[in-house]
Formats: structure tokens, sequence, C-alpha cells
């Protein structure tokens, strides 16, 4: 996914900056493409390790039998992204933000002359989330929506969440 439409970008993105792209709840996000090639990659594999396995390794082949079926729901999210339907089940309960957006007329946040407004905070956000909306969106305001895209497809979308011993 190198240069994107204004249409695959605002698809990939949500309004408040978030990237439904690297998301594991987008049915066209990076996670569930990246599962279906490693599934397809995987195929026959359990039978292939029952099959071939010592006895006294074959708890291996159930481990493996197990990711596997995890794998398997990764390539199956159901959320369509913030701004085409999204699934209830994967939004942040309560959020207005696309509706703000196209109240005033544009994309995202940082490109409101309100930013950063009072309407978001933690209320809506926790704190950690609160920040990443409103770091996300200076930096588009800084380098453009495009450009911000570019480097932050290539983190998790819970980079912000990890500790510091993980």
């Amino acid at each position: 996914m190198d240069e994107l439409t204004k249409e695959q970008l605002l698809d990939n993105m949500a309004p408040c900056s978030l990237l439904c792209y690297t998301c594991p709840g987008f049915i066209r996000g990076i996670i569930c493409e990246l599962s279906a090639k490693l599934e397809n990659y995987f195929k026959g594999f359990y039978d292939f390790q029952v099959e071939n396995l010592p006895e006294e390794i074959k708890s291996y082949a159930e481990a493996f039998k197990t990711f596997e079926e995890r794998l398997v729901r990764y390539t199956k999210p159901r959320c369509n992204g913030c701004r085409n339907n999204p699934d209830p089940d994967c939004t942040i309960k309560g959020c207005f933000i696309l509706e703000c957006t196209r109240e005033h007329s544009i994309e995202y946040c940082g490109e409101c002359g309100e930013f950063p407004c009072n309407k978001v905070n933690t209320d809506l956000f926790n704190p950690t989330i609160y920040n990443r909306w409103l770091n996300g969106n200076k930096r588009i305001q800084e380098a453009g929506a495009e450009q911000f895209f570019q480097k932050k497809k290539r983190e998790s979308h819970y980079i912000d969440f990890m500790k510091e011993d993980s």
C-alpha cells in the first residue's frame, strides 16, 4: 500500500486519525490480509505434524492447531471502518467524531479551525487514546494525512498501550 487515492486514505484512516488499516477488526486491514496469507501457507501443517512427529512431542501439533484456529478468526473481521458503517462492537462507544467532521466539512479533526476542541476529552477517549488523537491530528496539520498514514501504517495499532517491560 504505497501511494493512496484520497478515497483509499479515507477508507483506511478514521477522522480521529486512528488507523482502521492496522486494526484487527477492519475487513480491508493489514492484519486480515497477513492472517489470510499466513493461514494459506500453513494449510496441511497440522496434519503433517500429526503424521510425522514422534509421539513424545505430538502435543506441539495440538498447540499449533489452537494457533491456527485463532489465526482463522483474524481472517474474518467484521468492521468496514469508521467512515463506512463500522461494527458497533469495534468502535468507541459514543464517538461523535465522524458526525462532527462532516458538520465542519473536513476529513480529520486536525483540519478543523477549532482543533483541539473541548468536545474530545478523556470522557470519550481514555488518556492513551486521547493523546493519540491529539498527536495524530497535530501531525496531520504539520505533514498532511498521506504522510502521517505512510508513517503510522507500519506500527502496531496498540503500540501506545505497551508496558515498558514488554
